[in-house]
């Protein structure tokens, strides 16, 4: 026998001392034995080194909600947390509950997480996740769930386990009268006993009539021999024979008759032998029932717990959507007010847009006056026409530096103009949603200033 060392990956081969081939020579030692060591693959637990891999299924709403389930590990089952909003495939952490190496270095046990998905939904079920798939998109959910009846639960929980006790009771009053018929049983028993002892009695006063009748014969004998004088004696002889063989016929009727009760107590000892059968047949009947009956109260007490866990859900989703509620009235007041000041800087922008225009037109007049002045220099000043075309030409420059600018405003303004056409895009979406979230129209101011 060879103890295999607690080893982890790095432990591949064991050497037996003195367990080979043995010695060719004739003083030589034996060889050693080398036992390669090979793990076979867990039927639960992937190993990576010496960290483990287990997969375990949660409930859908353990996913959603969290909750705590039972992981196996190496040294049986743990507690682990399941922490809310966990989805397929996520792995939680155990540490130092991985294999162990010769070094002692311990590794981790990682639980890699597995959405079960039910095979069938009652109809409270099929309503709760309809009204969570509503709320996930957006959609008004109505309280439509029906009322736990958490009473009528425990009524009828209370209702079976009366009904178990009652069954205990008439288990209990079947086992008296099962012990009873044993006790009947045993009686039998002695008196079939009694009735052997008394055919023992017979056979033994029936071995001592024989001898007693060997003795009258050898007697009888004595008498004829001796003559006369003995027969009175043989008259009572004769009488004393007669008195025998009557007690030997009553002797054989009491043992016919023994020997019809022992026929009838085998006889209703085969009666009660059926009775007990049938006795216990319907003990176990009843067991049956029973086991059948705590069943349906443990489907009763987790078809409750489910219940609960689907009201919780069902409350958490409608505290869910009263929470998204007043963050979109928020944003909705928020996009109210981005909405006013929008306003504020679009009529900003046209005061500013009259300034330009306003400029605009002094600008075409002093160009004018410009003009103007250059048809009387022409005519008054031939002799200046060079430096009037010069003074046009800056002029010509101001203007054009002036058109620019105003052009560049221009451009600034219709791109403010685009900006703000798509930012009140934007914000009567916003509103369009939240109409369409909370079924409600904004206010009156802000619905004004929207439009």
């Amino acid at each position: 026998m060879t103890n295999l060392p607690s080893c982890g990956i790095s432990c591949a081969e064991v050497r037996v001392e003195g367990k080979g081939h043995p010695p060719q020579e004739p003083k030589g030692k034996p060889g050693d034995l080398v036992v390669s060591i090979v793990v076979e693959p867990h039927d639960r637990f992937r190993r990576e080194a010496l960290d483990l891999y287990v997969a375990i299924d949660i409930r859908f709403d353990q996913a959603i909600l969290g909750g705590n389930v039972a992981v196996p590990t190496l040294n049986g089952y743990h507690e682990l947390p399941i922490p809310p909003n966990t989805s397929a495939g996520d792995t939680i952490k155990l540490r130092n509950m991985g294999l162990t190496d010769e070094r002692n270095k311990t590794g981790d046990l990682y639980a890699e997480i597995r959405i079960d998905t039910p095979d069938t939904l009652t109809d409270t079920q099929r309503r709760c996740v309809e009204n969570l798939r509503d709320a996930l998109d957006g959609k008004e959910v109505a309280d439509t769930a029906p009322a736990i009846g958490h009473q009528d639960v425990s009524a009828r929980a209370a209702e079976l386990r009366k009904r178990e006790e009652s069954l205990d009771s008439r288990a209990g009053d079947l086992r008296a009268r099962e012990a009873a018929l044993d006790h009947r049983e045993g009686t039998l028993d002695e008196v079939e006993a009694a009735v052997n002892q008394r055919m023992k009695e017979l056979d033994e006063l029936e071995r001592a009539l024989n001898e007693r009748q060997s003795d009258l014969d050898k007697q009888s004998a004595d008498v004829e021999r001796r003559g006369p004088e003995l027969d009175a004696r043989e008259e009572a002889v004769e009488k004393r024979e007669q008195d025998c063989e009557n007690l030997a016929t009553d002797i054989e009727k009491q043992a016919a008759e023994a020997h019809q009760k022992s026929q009838d107590l085998e006889q209703r000892t085969a009666a009660f032998e059926a009775k007990v059968s049938a006795i216990e047949q319907r003990i176990e009947e009843l067991d049956q029932q029973r086991t059948d009956l705590e069943q349906r109260e443990a489907e009763l007490i987790e078809t409750a717990a489910k219940a609960d866990s689907d009201r919780k859900s069902a409350e958490q989703l409608k505290k869910d959507a009263e929470s998204i509620e007043k963050d979109a009235r928020k944003q909705a007041d928020r996009a109210a007010a981005q909405l006013k000041s929008l306003d504020a800087q679009a009529a900003k922008l046209e005061k500013q847009q009259r300034r330009v225009d306003a400029m605009r037109e002094q600008l075409d007049r002093h160009a004018g006056d410009l003009e103007a002045h250059d048809d009387e220099l022409t005519r008054q000043f031939d002799e200046q026409r060079k430096q009037v075309i010069d003074d046009q030409k800056i002029g010509q420059e101001l203007l054009k530096k002036a058109a620019d600018k105003l052009q560049r405003w221009q451009d600034q303004i219709e791109k403010a103009d685009v900006s703000i056409k798509q930012r009140r895009k934007r914000l009567k979406d916003q509103l369009k949603a939240f109409k369409d979230l909370t079924g409600e129209d904004p206010d009156g101011d802000d619905a004004d200033a929207g439009s």
